[in-house]
């Protein structure tokens, strides 16, 4: 596990209650950029791909395979999870590509302590987001327990 950013349609990605993203969007999505590959459920697939640590079970996983250091070493995953879909540890390059899935689902970036990521893959300031008409809430994961 790392830090990780959500893409969701939720005012906070941990929210229980909320638009969510359906998993057949999001496979939706993935089959139609030809820049990610379905990676699926099988064991198989995700050992292949350099996937030690993701679940493979996830019916939801894929792989940015334009990622400029793609390779044995370096794998751009997204996951998706019951409501929302999930990068783990991204650089500024996958942030981009958050933000361009995250705009395609008519969901926004959000990391894990709540802030909000734009275009550039940089954090965006509050009144950035705020005239974006992006819903601000900032709290860290562990206030929801």
């Amino acid at each position: 596990m790392g830090y990780e950013v959500h893409i969701t349609r939720r005012q906070h990605w941990l929210d229980e209650d909320g638009p969510a993203i359906g998993l057949n969007e999001w496979l939706k999505v993935v089959h139609s950029d030809p820049e990610m590959h379905y990676e699926g459920p099988t064991k198989e697939e995700a050992l292949a791909a350099g996937n030690s640590t993701i679940s493979p079970e996830e019916p939801g996983l894929a792989v940015w395979k334009a990622y400029s250091k793609h390779g044995p070493d370096a794998v751009a995953l997204f996951c998706h999870y019951e409501d929302h879909v999930t990068a783990t540890n991204p650089d500024e390059e996958i942030l981009r590509k958050v933000w361009k899935l995250a705009h395609r689902l008519k969901g926004k970036v959000q990391g894990d302590d709540g802030e909000i990521y734009g275009a550039d893959g940089k954090v965006m300031s509050d009144a950035e987001a705020i005239a974006a008409g992006l819903s601000i809430q900032r709290k860290p994961w562990w206030k929801f327990w």
